[in-house]
C-alpha cells in the first residue's frame, strides 16, 4: 500500500499551500507556515527555542515543500477502498488507499483485451480481405477466359455457316459447349392449385391447413391455427386429419357439397444425413450456455437446424464445442471419438464454416443458402460422403471459376441438390461423377431450370457410379416445384431412354409420384 508523504506546519497540523500557509525556514533549519508565525508573541523556534530576528514575511520559502505539495491532487493520486472512490484528505489520513493509476489499470484490462481482440479480427479481416483480392483477380482471369471463349465460339458458329460437313458440326458443338441453350428461370409452380387439384392428389401423409371454405370457430387445428397431417381418405370426398397442435382427429371436406376446408402444403423437405448416432435439433438452444450444456450432455452424433445468421454466437458455440470433441476420449483399454459425422448448416457464416470443415469425422453436410466460395471450401472437406446444399433463385451462385478439385475425389456418394443456376448444379455433379451413387435434384417436370433437356445435361456430366436418380418436385423453402403427371411421365421415360446404356442402370425417381423426400 502506498501512502503520501505529509507536508503540514507542526503548529497548527494544516497542510502547506502557496498562500497564507506558505512554508517559511527559519535560521535553525524548521520550517512552519507563514500565518503561525506572524502569530508568535515571540521570535523564537516552536520546536527548539532558538530566536530569530527577521519578519515572518522577510523569511525564505521552503521551495521543497512547495514543489512536494502539489495543488489540490491528493484525490486525483489515489482510491479509497473503504468509499470506492477517488479519495479524499481525510481518505488518505483514515481509510485504505491505493494508487488511482493501479485501480484504472485493473478497470481498463478487461477493455483493452477487448480492444485487442477486436484489433486481431480486424487484422484478420485484412488477411481474408488480401486473400479474397486474390480470389477476385483469379475470377477476373477466369471471366476473361469466359468471354474470350464465347465471342471465338460465335465467331466459328459464323464462319462455320459456310464450311463442310464437319467444320460446321465442330462449330456447333463449340458453341453448346460454350453457353448453356436455355433461359434460367426458376423451378416453382407458375400458379397456384385449384381446389379441386388440392383433393384431387390429397393422400394420406398429406401435410395440410385450413382452407377456403374452413367452419366458423372450428379450433380443432388449435389456437393460433396449425398444420396436420392426413391420416386416411374416407372417400373421394373426405378426408381424415390429425392436427399437430391439438393431436385431434376429424374428418374434412374436400369436395363433400362443395365445401373445400383444406389447403394443401408443400412436404417439408428435412436434410437428410443418414449418420449413425442420434440427432439433436438446434434449432431451440437459444444462449451459449444452453448450448454447452446440450454439447456436454447430449448424446448425438449430428446436429441439424443451426440458424447461423439469426443466431450467429450460439451457432458458433455450439460448432466449436463440437469440434472440441473429437479429440479422443480414454476409457478403459478403448477411446471413444465423440466428433460429429452429420451436420446441417442454415445461412452459415464463414466463421461457422471454417468451424465445420475443422471436424475431421464430418461424412454428411447440409446447407441451406449456401454460397459460391462456401461450396468450394466443402470441396476440400476430404472425410465428407453425403452433401445437400441449397440457394434460392433470387441468390444465384456465381460459378465464375470452376469448382475445386475434391480434397478426396471418389469419397462424396450421396448428392441433394437445389441450387441456381443449374450450370452450378452441373458443375457439382460433374466434379463428383466418378463416386455419386446417387442424385437428388430439385427439378420441376416441365421445362427445369428452364432447360429443354435436363436428361442430356445429366447424362454429360460423366456419372460412372449412379444408381438412383430422383427429381424433387419441391425446394428447401416450401415452395412447390410445377409438376403433372403427364410432364412428368414423359420425362422420366427420356431419363431412362438417355441412360439406358448406362452401367449400371440408374432407377429413375420422381419426388412426387414416388414419395421421395
Amino acid at each position: 500500500m502506498c501512502y503520501p508523504i505529509k507536508m503540514e506546519c507542526h503548529v497548527c497540523l494544516e497542510p502547506f499551500d502557496s498562500t497564507e500557509r506558505r512554508p517559511k525556514v527559519l535560521p535553525c533549519g524548521h520550517s512552519f507556515c507563514f500565518r503561525c508565525l506572524q502569530g508568535l508573541e515571540i521570535r523564537k523556534c516552536p520546536l527548539d527555542n532558538k530566536r530569530f530576528q527577521s519578519l515572518p514575511s522577510n523569511l525564505p520559502d521552503n521551495y521543497s515543500l512547495i514543489q512536494f505539495k502539489p495543488v489540490d491532487t491528493t484525490s486525483l493520486q489515489f482510491w479509497c477502498q473503504s468509499c470506492q472512490k477517488t479519495a479524499t484528505q481525510e481518505c488518505v489520513e483514515n481509510h485504505s488507499v491505493c494508487s488511482l493509476k493501479k485501480v484504472r489499470a485493473e478497470e481498463a484490462g478487461q477493455l483493452l483485451e477487448a480492444l485487442q481482440r477486436d484489433q486481431a479480427a480486424v487484422d484478420e479481416a485484412f488477411g481474408t480481405l488480401e486473400d479474397l483480392r486474390g480470389q477476385l483477380e483469379a475470377l477476373h482471369g477466369e471471366l476473361e477466359k469466359k468471354r474470350v471463349g464465347l465471342v471465338a465460339a460465335e465467331w466459328r458458329l459464323q464462319t462455320g455457316q459456310g464450311a463442310d460437313e464437319a467444320a460446321w458440326e465442330s462449330a456447333k458443338q463449340d458453341a453448346a459447349q460454350a453457353a448453356p441453350l436455355w433461359q434460367e428461370r426458376s423451378n416453382r409452380e407458375d400458379r397456384e392449385m385449384t381446389v379441386e387439384e388440392m383433393a384431387a392428389v390429397m393422400v394420406a401423409g398429406s401435410r395440410v391447413a385450413r382452407g377456403r371454405d374452413w367452419p366458423e370457430g372450428a379450433k380443432a387445428d388449435g389456437t393460433p391455427p396449425g398444420p396436420g397431417t392426413v391420416v386416411a381418405k374416407v372417400s373421394s370426398t373426405q378426408v381424415s386429419v390429425k392436427w399437430d397442435r391439438t393431436g385431434q382427429t376429424h374428418s374434412c371436406s374436400m369436395g363433400n357439397n362443395g365445401k373445400y376446408h383444406l389447403r394443401l402444403l408443400p412436404p417439408v423437405m428435412v436434410p437428410y444425413l443418414e449418420t449413425l448416432g442420434g440427432t439433436y435439433d438446434m434449432a431451440s438452444v437459444s444462449s451459449s450456455k444452453e448450448a454447452g450444456e446440450v454439447v456436454r450432455k447430449q448424446s448425438f452424433e449430428q446436429a441439424v437446424g443451426l440458424q447461423c445468421t439469426a443466431s450467429p454466437t450460439v451457432s458458433l458455440t455450439v460448432l466449436q464445442l463440437c469440434a472440441a470433441r473429437t479429440a479422443p476420449v480414454y476409457s478403459g483399454y478403448s477411446t471413444n471419438d465423440r466428433g460429429l459425422r452429420g451436420l446441417h448448416l442454415v445461412s452459415p457464416q464463414q466463421q461457422h464454416l471454417e468451424a465445420a470443415l475443422a471436424m475431421p469425422r464430418l461424412q454428411a453436410l447440409s446447407i441451406t443458402n449456401v454460397t459460391s466460395p462456401q461450396l468450394q471450401q466443402v470441396m476440400q472437406l476430404a472425410s465428407l460422403q453425403r452433401l445437400e446444399v441449397h440457394c434460392p433463385f433470387d441468390a444465384p451462385l456465381t460459378m465464375f471459376a470452376p469448382l475445386a478439385t475434391p480434397a478426396r475425389p471418389g469419397s462424396l456418394r450421396w448428392l441433394r441438390c437445389g441450387v441456381h443456376p443449374l450450370v452450378a448444379a452441373l458443375d457439382l455433379v460433374r466434379a463428383h461423377a466418378d463416386s455419386l451413387e446417387e442424385l437428388q435434384l430439385v427439378a420441376a417436370s416441365t421445362e427445369p431450370y428452364g432447360c429443354p433437356d435436363l436428361a442430356r445435361q445429366l447424362r454429360s456430366c460423366g456419372l460412372k457410379k449412379l444408381k438412383r436418380l430422383a427429381l424433387l418436385r419441391h425446394d428447401a423453402y416450401d415452395g412447390a416445384c410445377r409438376h403433372d403427371k403427364e410432364s412428368c411421365s414423359a420425362q422420366m421415360k427420356h431419363l431412362c431412354e438417355v441412360f439406358a446404356e448406362s452401367n449400371p442402370r440408374p432407377v429413375m425417381l420422381c419426388g412426387a409420384c414416388d414419395r421421395v423426400v
